[in-house]
């Protein structure tokens, strides 16, 4: 399957390439990522404009691209030539945005406040002398992305940046047990 930036575009999916791989047929998700065809997610193989970028330690997504600087997304399960060795899951080829004669860019960007959600409440528990409560302050993805001729017909740049912002209030509460409400006769 080919997926072009149009999908990404026009439906809620997460930031990264990653989170995209589903779309594929015969995809699956297990703890470690996205699996295809029955393997295993650490079977799979992540090529990002040629270069191999799999991870060397457990073989997920070694370099996660953001997916406004993608032009387009090859997922290939099954069938692929030789030149794909080592994989037995899918092969994921991800073609990044490049310069043209004509200059073209885009600025994006995307804020969640934890204004209006609600706190969470965890169930009390004697199992630790310690509870920690996490809520979202704040998120904000932001960035932008510009390409265009240095020579034209012959050498172009294109350059891209979106950093990633977000704040989480962790409240942390210890507690005892005493033995205090005992009345000993």
């Amino acid at each position: 399957v080919i997926i072009d930036p149009e999908y990404t575009r026009r439906l809620p999916v997460g930031r990264s390439y990653e989170d995209v791989l589903t779309a594929a047929a015969g995809s699956g998700s297990d703890d470690a990522g996205v699996s295809f065809s029955g393997s295993s997610s650490l079977e799979n193989q992540y090529i990002v404009d040629g270069v191999n970028t799999t991870g060397l330690q457990f073989g997920t997504v070694g370099s996660p691209v953001i997916n406004d600087f993608i032009e387009e997304i090859e997922v290939i399960t099954g069938g692929y030539n030789a030149e794909y060795g080592r994989a037995t899951g899918g092969v994921v080829n991800v073609v990044t945005k490049s310069g043209t004669n004509e200059f073209k860019g885009s600025v994006f960007g995307a804020m969640t406040s934890g204004f209006l959600a609600l706190d969470r409440e965890r169930t009390p528990t004697q199992a630790s002398s310690i509870d920690a409560e996490t809520n979202l302050v704040y998120s904000a993805d932001f960035g932008f992305e510009l390409g265009g001729p240095i020579i034209k017909d012959k050498v172009w740049f294109w350059v891209g940046f979106g950093p990633q912002l977000g704040k989480l209030d962790i409240t942390r509460r210890t507690k005892r047990r005493t033995d205090c409400r005992r009345v000993d006769a």
